[in-house]
């Protein structure tokens, strides 16, 4: 299999219309035919949620730094080097809160394309969507109440359960480590986003779907951030987009 070598990569983060502070951070690094994007989504409910969305994506840079002999590892302990760094970040956030008496966190998604393979981890209910030929898969899933109370099949739900968190980096022994991963492709198109974005975005849509693929990445996030901010755009809104060329 030849491994792929180019990657376009477009990214923003944006206060958005309501509030003061973006407590969002984005990642995009390449190197040497690999990436790795993320976006972490400091929770606005608790406090210092950008120090600690900082900490976490200095975490992950250093973390990536630090680790060059992913291609002599295979899939197996790929995914057992991203559980336990996800499970480090963790710890150092509790660490973090409890030295400065604070309750806070963050949601965090990243991916990895190694070898033609994207290995993804989440926390929380920051997306990861997968396009490919000009179909939206969704390779996350919303940790919050109002997607375990969808599971249950129970009616009594309401939109303010979205913002209800079932885990995120800062959680304590409920902590939920997604991974998985899956083959890419040439013009395969990876696309992170915070759930200030896509509450306002239906990535669903062909004429969004089209704009996307066919338009280079940084342009078609500066595109998505003004249809976003068009509307109420009560949150920051982040976005990583990875296209394979």
């Amino acid at each position: 299999m030849i491994k792929h070598k180019k990657f376009d990569i477009g990214l923003i983060t944006d206060t958005g219309n309501k509030r003061k502070l973006n407590q969002d951070r984005v990642l995009s690094i390449k190197k040497n035919g690999d990436a790795m994007i993320a976006v972490a989504d400091g929770m606005g409910g608790l406090q210092n949620g950008e120090e600690v969305s900082d900490m976490v994506i200095q975490g992950l840079i250093d973390w990536w730094e630090n680790n060059n002999q992913f291609d002599k590892l295979d899939g197996v302990k790929i995914k057992k080097s991203l559980s336990d760094e996800v499970i480090n970040l963790n710890l150092k956030i509790l660490k973090y809160c409890k030295e400065n008496s604070v309750r806070s966190g963050t949601t965090l998604t990243f991916a990895l394309i190694l070898n033609n393979v994207c290995y993804y981890v989440y926390s929380g209910d920051t997306r990861l969507y997968l396009i490919r030929n000009n179909a939206v898969n969704q390779l996350s899933h919303d940790e919050n109440l109002y997607a375990y109370i969808n599971k249950i099949n129970t009616d009594e739900n309401n939109d303010r359960n979205k913002s209800v968190l079932i885990s995120y980096i800062g959680k304590g022994d409920n902590l939920s480590v997604n991974i998985g991963d899956i083959g890419m492709s040439k013009n395969d198109v990876l696309v992170i986003c915070s759930d200030g974005l896509y509450n306002y975005f239906d990535f669903d849509d062909k004429k969004n779907i089209s704009m996307i693929v066919d338009t280079a990445p940084q342009l078609a996030a500066e595109k998505i951030r003004d249809i976003v901010k068009s509307q109420d755009a009560n949150d920051n809104l982040s976005m990583v987009i990875l296209k394979i060329i």
